[in-house]
């Protein structure tokens, strides 16, 4: 079974400016290269989905082994069309799908996903659903000819999928504002890491 993963990178981030969320530093890692470390063990390819300044992306994490990027041209058309853009590029039988600005997830939230079989699996703490979501190769292309629903989670409301408890915050956290950027550097020290 091969798993991959995409890796949403497109956004303007324009609630951080001037600075870009996915480049801001979490004890000498930036956002952006804590979320494909996460990925990094279980994936045999990570696709990172580029749009807004581009170049900014591939100069930080071009280097990483397993890392190949796409370009949403679309990407002021939303997440939605980011998302479908990796998926397109994806071959795997499995794909993890989360924004580059999840730096948190641990390790144990990705083999509790692994085992179970779904089209689509979500991880959820303490009730409320988070990232990264699962999916079956079949689902995903489903998503990627899906012309009906606006959003991931618009789809995922609207069909059948699975969710499984984790023990990990990690899940819910991303970095949108300076006030998340801030609570983020304190939650590091606080996991010691």
């Amino acid at each position: 079974m091969e798993v991959e993963g995409v890796v949403i990178a497109a956004g303007k981030s324009l609630r951080m400016s001037p600075n870009h969320k996915l480049l801001l530093d979490l004890d000498g890692r930036t956002v952006i290269w804590r979320c494909i470390e996460s990925l990094y063990e279980f994936c045999s390819r990570i696709i990172v989905v580029t749009g807004h300044n581009p170049q900014l992306i591939t100069q930080s994490i071009g280097y990483i082994e397993k890392v190949e990027f796409v370009h949403n041209e679309g990407h002021e058309d939303g997440m939605f069309s980011s998302i479908k853009t990796g998926l397109l590029a994806a071959r795997g039988d499995r794909i993890f799908c989360m924004p580059a600005d999840c730096p948190f997830v641990g390790r144990e939230v990705f083999l509790k996903l692994l085992s179970v079989w779904d089209d689509i699996v979500i991880p959820s703490f303490c009730g409320v659903q988070g990232h990264p979501v699962l999916l079956s190769m079949e689902e995903a292309k489903r998503i990627r000819e899906d012309l009906t629903f606006v959003s991931l989670d618009e789809y995922i409301g609207g069909n059948r999928f699975s969710v499984v408890q984790v023990d990990d915050p990690g899940v819910l956290w991303d970095i949108d504002t300076p006030e998340n950027y801030v609570a983020a550097l304190r939650y590091l020290r606080k996991i010691g890491g």
